[in-house]
């Protein structure tokens, strides 16, 4: 499996259809914009019932409409849609089925989540041990290097569950009527052995992000930091259909999916009407 032979189908796949799909993202990343500055508002109250029940459907919503991108970025590419606001529509109808599907990957990395949280709190609480130099309970100053190797240690392992369902976007997009144990089952056996390649692939656009730091770097002596958010969510809308499209060629390769180009499918079905039209012509 060669990650340069993915990302270059993945540019032919985007040719003629990337304003489109950058469109969309962006138009994403606005509502996510927005989402967040509303969570933020909310997040002040006194209340924290309140502030809990928001924040947890802001995770959510969120959740659902990353798939919602996914999506409606694959429609364009495949050219199934050419409304840049499709993403909406599948949020809307796939809300509870992907929500579930979410939340049983959620108990599926359970653990190694309570685990990673647990060590985290724990090399807090040595951390002010150490810089307060004193001893509290089982939190001793002298623990932090052992604290800190089981907190790097529980995010590996953290990461590792997680990617071990990288792929259930591309899974459920591609197979709507598949069971969700099946889906989930699914991304854990294709990643089994090529979850270092799913890595090397996300790597490859590391030095675009890099030249993003650099630009926002350069914005940044020109212009407040905080007015570098638009400078942000642009420059992720226009990279992230080439992710997108990407992992969908990633998983399609594992898969082994077979698609016939929209192209040649009209061609067969004009070359079909005109054969039918003979033979009436015949009769």
């Amino acid at each position: 499996m060669k990650i340069s032979k993915i990302k270059e189908v993945a540019k032919v796949k985007l040719t003629g259809n990337y304003i489109k799909c950058a469109s969309s993202s962006l138009l994403y990343f606005i509502m996510i914009t927005l989402l967040t500055f509303f969570q933020t508002k909310v997040a002040v109250i006194e209340n924290s019932v309140v502030s809990a029940i928001v924040q947890a459907l802001f995770l959510i919503l969120n959740w659902v409409l990353s798939y919602g991108i996914v999506a409606n970025v694959l429609d364009l590419v495949d050219i199934k849609t050419n409304a840049i606001t499709d993403f909406i529509n599948s949020t809307l109808k796939n809300f509870i089925r992907y929500l579930e599907l979410g939340l049983r990957a959620l108990v599926r990395i359970l653990i190694p989540l309570l685990i990673f949280l647990f060590a985290a709190f724990y090399w807090c609480a040595t951390m002010i041990a150490k810089i307060n130099k004193v001893d509290f309970l089982c939190f001793n100053q002298h623990l932090v290097p052992l604290a800190t190797t089981a907190l790097i240690l529980s995010l590996i392992l953290l990461i590792y569950f997680i990617l071990k369902y990288a792929l259930i976007a591309y899974i459920y997009h591609y197979n709507r009527e598949m069971d969700l144990k099946e889906i989930l089952d699914n991304s854990k056996n294709l990643m089994k052995k090529n979850m270092g390649h799913f890595i090397l692939l996300l790597l490859s656009f590391l030095h675009w992000f890099l030249i993003g730091a650099l630009i926002l770097l350069i914005l940044n002596i020109f212009i407040e930091g905080r007015f570098l958010t638009p400078f942000i969510v642009l420059f992720y809308s226009i990279l992230r259909p080439y992710i997108i499209v990407s992992k969908s060629e990633f998983y399609k390769e594992l898969a082994d999916v077979k698609e016939e180009p929209v192209k040649k499918k009209s061609k067969k079905s004009k070359e079909n009407k005109e054969d039918d039209k003979k033979s009436e012509d015949d009769k």
